[in-house]
Protein backbone atom coordinates (compact mmCIF):
# COMPACT_ATOMS: atom_id res chain seq x y z
CA UNK A 1 0.00 0.00 0.00
CA UNK A 2 1.34 3.23 -0.81
CA UNK A 3 2.30 5.95 1.50
CA UNK A 4 -0.33 8.57 2.25
CA UNK A 5 2.13 11.11 3.19
CA UNK A 6 3.55 10.84 -0.18
CA UNK A 7 0.38 10.14 -2.52
CA UNK A 8 -1.07 12.96 -4.13
CA UNK A 9 -4.45 14.48 -2.31
CA UNK A 10 -6.87 14.71 -4.89
CA UNK A 11 -9.03 18.04 -5.97
CA UNK A 12 -12.22 18.91 -4.22
CA UNK A 13 -14.89 20.84 -4.86
CA UNK A 14 -17.72 21.75 -2.73
CA UNK A 15 -21.33 22.40 -4.19
CA UNK A 16 -24.30 24.32 -2.13
CA UNK A 17 -27.30 23.56 -2.11
CA UNK A 18 -30.66 25.53 -3.24
CA UNK A 19 -31.00 28.41 -1.69
CA UNK A 20 -27.85 29.10 -0.17
CA UNK A 21 -24.57 29.45 -1.21
CA UNK A 22 -20.99 28.96 -1.31
CA UNK A 23 -20.55 30.16 2.21
CA UNK A 24 -21.47 27.57 3.69
CA UNK A 25 -18.81 25.48 3.29
CA UNK A 26 -16.36 27.90 4.56
CA UNK A 27 -15.18 26.16 7.79
CA UNK A 28 -14.59 22.78 5.39
CA UNK A 29 -12.60 24.73 2.77
CA UNK A 30 -10.00 25.57 5.69
CA UNK A 31 -9.97 22.60 7.20
CA UNK A 32 -9.49 20.77 3.76
CA UNK A 33 -6.57 23.41 2.77
CA UNK A 34 -5.08 22.47 5.64
CA UNK A 35 -4.52 19.10 5.32
CA UNK A 36 -2.90 20.01 1.55
CA UNK A 37 -6.21 19.35 -0.55
CA UNK A 38 -6.86 21.74 -3.25
CA UNK A 39 -10.14 22.86 -2.85
CA UNK A 40 -12.50 25.16 -5.05
CA UNK A 41 -15.96 26.15 -3.98
CA UNK A 42 -18.70 26.21 -6.34
CA UNK A 43 -20.76 29.35 -6.57
CA UNK A 44 -24.05 28.35 -8.43
CA UNK A 45 -25.96 30.85 -10.06
CA UNK A 46 -29.19 28.95 -8.57
CA UNK A 47 -31.55 30.05 -10.90
CA UNK A 48 -31.85 26.94 -12.80
CA UNK A 49 -30.66 23.48 -12.52
CA UNK A 50 -28.92 23.79 -15.99
CA UNK A 51 -27.69 26.88 -15.10
CA UNK A 52 -26.42 25.15 -11.57
CA UNK A 53 -25.10 21.85 -13.50
CA UNK A 54 -23.14 24.04 -16.22
CA UNK A 55 -21.30 26.42 -13.52
CA UNK A 56 -20.45 22.38 -11.37
CA UNK A 57 -18.87 21.47 -14.84
CA UNK A 58 -17.00 24.61 -15.46
CA UNK A 59 -15.33 24.47 -12.18
CA UNK A 60 -14.33 20.91 -11.84
CA UNK A 61 -12.87 21.37 -16.08
CA UNK A 62 -10.26 23.22 -14.40
CA UNK A 63 -8.89 20.89 -11.52
CA UNK A 64 -5.76 19.20 -12.56
CA UNK A 65 -6.40 16.44 -10.12
CA UNK A 66 -8.97 13.55 -9.96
Amino acid sequence: MADTASAALADVVLVHGGFVDGSGWEDVYKILKQDGYNVSIVQNPTLSLAGDVAATNGSSQHRAGP
